[in-house]
């Protein structure tokens, strides 16, 4: 399951480094099923300008790789797609 998930990744020629550390920030902030970061607070933490992150976000989801998650309409994570 996270084999595939991971050399899709991998392998994935649309993604850039920058978005692959975003993506690794991520994975160290799950809590449950969610990572539970904010994308100001994944910035500081890579020392990335937050537009940057944002648009690793997008490019994230646009991949399938992430979907953000909401609670009463408010972004609260981020919850990892991989397939079982």
């Amino acid at each position: 399951m996270y084999k595939d998930w991971l050399e899709n990744i991998a392998s994935n020629k649309d993604l850039k480094w920058l978005d692959l550390r975003v993506l690794l920030m991520l994975l160290a902030n799950i809590q449950g099923a969610t990572a539970e970061i904010s994308q100001a607070a994944i910035a500081r933490k890579l020392g990335m300008e937050s537009p940057h992150v944002s648009s690793s976000i997008k490019k994230l989801v646009e991949n399938g790789i992430i979907k953000k998650k909401y609670t009463a309409g408010k972004l609260v994570g981020y919850r990892f797609l991989i397939e079982e």
